[in-house]
């Protein structure tokens, strides 16, 4: 008889970070990158977030000193790969050139860190859901290999971090709301979300909802209401302790702590939008409530689901450049996500199944999904990633409503072909994202596009036309890269003449250590490098793969 595989999630996090080491490129793809890197290195020489230049992105402070454009996350998690890659280059004595790489490569690999990590939590946030660990791995395995995560790994983008965030306040929530934790977990709830808004701001915007979700599910587990409050507050004074480094950057910046200068002035327009939303899903959601008059049950959530996703669709009537926005975020070949995540197809077949089972937990994750969707579909025009990173925060949590599906025993023999072709279809999908640097063409071709924009209130007016975004579509022109091998070289950074370039060319692809060889590493410990990867990587698969075929199907009761 078949047991259950002891630490599901460790098992899985080492696998994923496993994999993503042995696609890592060890640079950065565009600018945003090095921004946030100098902002690290001015915090560790200097002591101060201003930028040591102008001739960068850059907003101007309240002192008339440049700054970086985004909010501080990620630049503090490179403090720590500054230090780490100093210290180890002080050992080693690997020099000025090198020192640069190893720091840039540290640096690379913290978003590898946090997609493993969320991974990890959603096989956690499955299991105390109720669901077998074999179904809870498939979930992270589809969320860490057939979903853009993946490709986003080999990024700095601070939209990752922030899934991560999100993903644990949201499980952390959860688990103390049914009385599986102690008191204290709520407090590292809205840490958790608190810190997911020092990578990216409009992730506040989820605290309704998590707030929401923790006192209904204490209501039904039986909490006492004094300590279902005392939960509430411990959880928003932690969420605000987490965004302190935020006001005092800000503040450092603009002279204001509110004023974050994200995204170039940005903020109040996203503020107003998230406000706007969310106060309307939610009064939808506590009128359905009131009007039903008895426990939720899966007819209430279907209906508070329902009429909250009208309400934003009205919305979007209303306000055109979100309904640009929205399908530029799940319809573009741009962009959308429907082509650079085909998985989102099981959250449709699964959705119904999940709110029967959870009808609270299903009302509250499609609102807050779709209510932070509708937000980060205001005034959008493009994202330069593999699909659209804005919606990455939410991805983990839209992914649970797919659980029904990925179990065993779902559906007939066709059904679930079907969801092992569109899961299989993903994972080659992921490949083509991780093969090589799609952001060069990709910039070019939207800067020509840019160019013939003529903005306007009507569909001719704007450039919402698959012939526009076709001239974009990463999938297509990344295929054809490496069909023709073209992927498998590497992008020539500002100190890489002292570097054979020709001789390395098309020996190392990109997504293997490429500035390793940079650097001037031989290539023969870079070989040896790839070995020991892949073979770590296989190591661990067999495991899993052992772990998800031989537990049960049923749950823990």
């Amino acid at each position: 008889m078949a047991t259950e595989p002891r630490h599901p999630a460790l098992r899985l996090f080492v696998f994923l970070l496993a994999v993503y080491g042995a696609t890592a490129s060890g640079h950065f793809y565009i600018s945003d990158s090095r921004v946030k890197l100098m902002v690290a290195e001015s915090l560790v020489d200097r002591g101060t977030v201003a930028l040591p230049t102008s001739e960068v992105q850059h907003v101007m402070g309240a002192d008339h000193r440049p700054y970086s454009p985004w909010a501080p996350g990620t630049s503090l998690v490179m403090v720590g790969c500054v230090l780490a890659g100093r210290g180890l280059d002080g050992a080693a004595g690997l020099g000025p050139v090198s020192a640069h790489y190893l720091v840039t490569l540290l640096s690379d690999l913290t978003n590898a860190v946090f997609t493993a990590a969320t991974a990890a939590i959603l096989v956690l946030f499955a299991r105390h859901l109720g669901y077998a660990t074999a179904t809870a791995l498939s979930l992270g395995l589809l969320f860490g290999l057939a979903t853009p995560a993946w490709p986003l790994s080999k990024t700095s983008l601070s939209e990752v971090p922030a899934a991560c965030a999100v993903s644990l306040a949201f499980y952390l929530g959860a688990r103390w709301a049914s009385g599986a934790l102690p008191v204290g977990w709520i407090v590292g709830a809205g840490l958790a979300l608190g810190v997911g808004g020092l990578f990216v701001y409009p992730t506040l915007m989820l605290v309704p909802w998590l707030l929401g979700w923790v006192v209904l599910e204490a209501t039904r587990a039986g909490r006492p209401g004094g300590q279902t409050a005392r939960g509430v507050a411990g959880c928003l004074a932690a969420l605000v302790l987490a965004q302190v480094p935020s006001l005092v950057y800000n503040h450092v910046r603009f002279g204001s702590w509110l004023s974050t200068g994200y995204s170039f002035g940005m903020d109040v327009h996203l503020a107003r939008r998230a406000g706007l939303a969310t106060a309307a899903v939610l009064a939808c959601v506590l009128v359905v409530i009131a009007v039903s008059r008895r426990r939720i049950g899966a007819s209430t959530a279907v209906r508070e689901w329902a009429v909250a996703l009208g309400v934003l669709l009205a919305l979007m009537v209303v306000q055109f450049d979100v309904f640009e926005g929205f399908f530029r975020h799940l319809l573009s070949p741009c962009d959308g996500q429907l082509f650079y995540c085909p998985p989102l197809a099981l959250v449709a077949l699964g959705a119904w199944p999940f709110v029967r089972r959870w009808p609270l937990a299903g009302g509250v994750v499609a609102s807050a999904v779709a209510t932070y969707l509708y937000v980060a579909s205001s005034g959008l025009t493009s994202t330069w990633s593999w699909g659209s990173r804005y919606v990455v925060p939410v991805l983990p949590l839209g992914l649970l409503l797919a659980l029904p599906v990925l179990e065993p025993r779902w559906g007939g023999t066709l059904r679930r072909a079907a969801c092992r072709a569109i899961v299989a279809f993903g994972f080659l999908v992921q490949v083509l994202g991780v093969s090589g640097s799609y952001h060069v063409y990709k910039d070019e071709a939207m800067q020509r596009s840019i160019a013939r924009m003529k903005p306007g209130p009507s569909w001719a007016g704007h450039e919402l036309r698959f012939v526009y975004d076709a001239e974009l579509f990463s999938v297509k022109k990344q295929w054809e890269k490496v069909r023709t091998m073209e992927t498998w070289t590497f992008p020539v950074g500002p100190v890489t003449d002292r570097v054979e370039i020709d001789r390395l060319r098309g020996r190392f692809p990109d997504f293997w250590w490429c500035y390793a060889a940079l650097s001037g590493v031989p290539p023969g410990p870079i070989r040896s490098l790839m070995a020991v990867a892949l073979a770590v990587v296989a190591v661990c698969g067999l495991v899993l793969a052992r772990a998800v075929r031989g537990a049960p199907a049923e749950a823990d009761r």
